[in-house]
């Protein structure tokens, strides 16, 4: 079966790299859910159920997702502290390719 790629307008493109849509050790799920976190803006307040209303897999699937990225080493979590060094939540590092590899990934 052929694929047709229609011409769009308006600029509203992400450029993604292949090397994780074509990865077959891949889901769906986390194909869907990595490519629409790099489609979100800088600074997004995620929340699961944020991207529940985005992705309608259910915070369950959601979260399995992005979990499964975080071992595969595309996210890194970090956990933010105030100025008095108590948690004050987590800030998110998305990556499409694993040049940056996350060091928690990997069993020692």
């Amino acid at each position: 079966m052929a694929i047709l790629k229609h011409i769009t307008e308006g600029g509203n493109f992400l450029h993604v790299s292949k090397r994780y849509l074509q990865d077959e050790n891949f889901s769906l799920i986390e194909r869907g859910f990595l490519t629409t976190l790099l489609a979100l803006p800088d600074n997004w307040d995620y929340t699961d159920e944020g991207m529940s209303r985005i992705i309608p897999d259910g915070k369950d699937r959601i979260r399995a997702a992005r979990k499964s990225l975080v071992k595969k080493g595309y996210i890194i979590m970090h956990k933010k502290r105030n100025s008095e060094g108590r948690y004050c939540g987590i800030d998110m590092e998305v990556f499409d390719n694993l040049l940056l590899k996350n060091p928690s990934a990997e069993k020692p």
